[in-house]
């Protein structure tokens, strides 16, 4: 798992072969991660299922209620297959763009 720390967010890409070495190392991280913007990066793994992908939505509910967002980046995802809550997109610069405008939505108290 790489980190990186930006002026906005911090940025966590997977770096991991496998899904499950991916999802313990990021739980174990996690706690370091709370009020904080995220953009988990996941393109490095492969064969990613919608259960998989899905495993973050109660975090990303967590951020929510903290006013902070939560972003998932993966592009081999069927985007029908998720609720409209989840924040999935195929694209690193998409995420950051969710980012500026749900900061730009909170500081409008949305």
């Amino acid at each position: 798992m790489n980190l990186q720390k930006l002026e906005k967010h911090t940025l966590i890409e997977a770096t991991e072969t496998d899904f499950e070495t991916f999802r313990d190392a990021f739980d174990e991280a996690y706690p370091s991660f709370v009020g904080e913007n995220l953009i988990l990066n996941l393109h490095e793994l492969q064969g990613l299922s919608t259960q998989n992908l899905l495993t973050f939505s109660k975090l990303q509910k967590k951020h929510r209620r903290a006013k902070k967002s939560f972003v998932v980046v993966y592009l081999h995802a069927d985007f029908n297959d998720f609720p409209d809550d989840f924040q999935l997109v195929p694209t690193l610069q998409e995420a950051e763009d969710l980012i500026e405008m749900e900061e730009i939505e909170r500081d409008l108290g949305f």
